[in-house]
């Protein structure tokens, strides 16, 4: 059969309710992975939504089909799969954490192994970071932490302690996490990938840029080190002061004291002594201008964006701010692109995707001004280019929604919440329900799931119902079906907008025929009653 008839036809196999089809179609899928690559490249992201659904599968040999089919994406398409990395890495991973055969834990393993050998680092890396390492289960975490062992090996030492944009220090982070896991198996790979990191020149440096204080004793014990016992007997932890004079970021000698390092190799940490303190600086600091902003009003998000003097040097040197290890000179250049996008839009235009790529790898930052100061570079994005952002609009929105379902504190959801509000107010309509369809409304996460209903909402208003139930056939009816499942979520937060938003619809004349149509009969009766009582 021809290549692209057949990829056709393993759509339809694949929605059938026959088990026997699906594995057939599955199979088919796993020929052009091997031979017609090419072909199947542009219905990546369809077929990979297919197979996810079907890891959940009751019949075991579908499962086994999903999961092998997963492996041979892998192996055949390599980094081309790396747009549906995070959405089939989360799925597999989560799998593990099930009661399932042994055989089918080996496939999965050889599946997750060949995500971890063929696609991007990082992006198997925001995989493993986001899911694995803070999850309960501990099958999912030992999966995670002997996948971040095989990541390393691959990349060798020396090229993740080099690796920029914060990519290095949240590797360090996790391991370090792992490393004192309450699981003896988690713990056994963690510490095997600490003690290869320990060796490097930069080991040293990095703890102390990544690591807060109260970590690195223990991971001091677990490289070896006895005299970091002493830190264990004592009520609080005191610094070892060896009284130095050192430039600090503004220029002015300071009297610092050097803090303890980790030990590598057979190196001895010095005891601790109380007699030195830190010294206060004498004066206050004076301020520095670059590029037209104050590294002492650099993490103000507020700050007065002014008009730049010469917008295309100013946007190259942000480049080179953005990509420093200094967080201090992170923040300066993403001043500088929001005055960009205020005031310069022409300027920026042109870089926009390297922008935007930037900034989504500093929403995932570990430091919250600079996490922050992402998110509100993306809204000012979002405001002043409005409908150019279409083309980013997916991978950005993605990335904050994301965010969400992470543990932060307020501020940090709020800013994120206000950029996704600037999102859908000043992208195209398709656009953010794209977003809100493929990330957010089957998310895992409440507070996901409550932005999106919250989102969608806003989408409705922006549109109007006729708008919206006079679009094409297929938009309604995904609308309307994401919208139904809205209404019947656990949760509160997200049931309350799901339900207001069909309110609204059930008033049009064309509601009736495309709810029998596309709601399921189960959740009909549910809603039917629901806008009875509204009525």
């Amino acid at each position: 059969m021809h290549p692209e008839k057949s990829l056709s036809l393993v759509i339809k196999q694949i929605s059938s309710n026959d088990w026997e089809k699906k594995v057939m179609g599955m199979g088919i899928l796993q020929v052009l992975a091997r031979n017609h690559s090419l072909i199947l490249k542009p219905k990546l992201h369809l077929v990979c939504s297919f197979i996810i659904a079907e890891l959940k599968n009751g019949c075991p040999a579908v499962v086994s089909s999903a999961i092998n089919t997963l492996h041979e994406l892998y192996v055949h398409l390599k980094t081309t799969m790396d747009p549906e990395t995070e959405v089939t890495g989360q799925a597999l991973l989560l799998k593990t954490k099930e009661n399932i055969s042994a055989t089918t834990q080996e496939e999965i393993n050889a599946a997750l192994e060949a995500l971890v050998q063929n696609c991007g680092y990082i992006c198997v890396a925001d995989v493993l970071f986001n899911i694995g390492v803070g999850h309960r289960s501990v099958a999912i975490r030992h999966t995670t932490a002997k996948l971040l062992h095989q990541l390393a090996n691959r990349m060798g030492v020396d090229r993740v302690m080099t690796a920029g944009r914060g990519f290095n220090e949240r590797f360090l982070v996790a391991v370090s996490k792992l490393s004192m896991d309450v699981a003896q198996e988690v713990r056994d790979h963690g510490q095997k990938i600490l003690r290869e990191l320990s060796v490097h020149k930069t080991f040293q440096i990095l703890c102390k840029r990544a690591l807060p204080e109260r970590n690195r004793n223990p991971l001091a014990r677990i490289l070896g080190n006895p005299a970091a016992n002493d830190y264990k007997r004592r009520d609080e932890p005191r610094l070892n002061t060896r009284a130095k004079v050192v430039p600090n970021v503004y220029g002015h000698k300071t009297t610092t004291n050097k803090v303890d390092e980790l030990p590598t190799g057979n190196q001895k940490m010095i005891p601790p002594t109380t007699k030195n303190r830190p010294a206060k600086p004498l004066t206050k600091p004076k301020k520095i201008i670059t590029n037209g902003y104050s590294q002492q009003t650099a993490t103000n998000q507020n700050v007065e964006l002014q008009p730049l003097t010469d917008p295309e040097k100013s946007l190259s040197l942000s480049f080179t701010q953005l990509s420093s290890d200094d967080w201090e000179k992170k923040v300066n250049g993403m001043n500088v692109i929001r005055a960009l996008a205020k005031h310069h839009s022409l300027v920026l235009k042109p870089k926009l995707k390297q922008v935007c790529h930037i900034l989504t790898a500093e929403v995932k930052n570990l430091r919250s001004v600079v996490s922050c100061l992402a998110t509100s570079t993306l809204r000012e994005l979002y405001i002043n280019l409005q409908t150019a952002m279409d083309v980013e609009a997916e991978t950005t929105g993605r990335a904050l929604l994301l965010k969400l379902g992470e543990q932060r504190l307020d501020f940090e959801k709020q800013s994120v919440q206000t950029a996704l509000d600037a999102m859908v107010e000043n992208c195209s309509c398709k656009c953010a329900i794209k977003i809100l369809l493929d990330t957010g409304l089957n998310h895992r996460s409440v507070p996901v799931r409550g932005t999106t209903a919250k989102l969608f909402h806003q989408v409705v208003e922006k549109m109007g119902v006729d708008k919206l139930m006079t679009a094409s056939r297929h938009q309604a009816e995904s609308l309307l079906l994401a919208i139904s499942k809205l209404a019947v979520d656990p949760a509160q937060e997200v049931r309350h907008y799901g339900r207001a938003i069909l309110q609204d619809m059930s008033l049009h004349e064309d509601f009736e025929k495309l709810w029998m149509t596309v709601v399921p009969d189960k959740d009909r009766h549910l809603l039917q009653n629901v806008l009875n009582k509204q009525h």
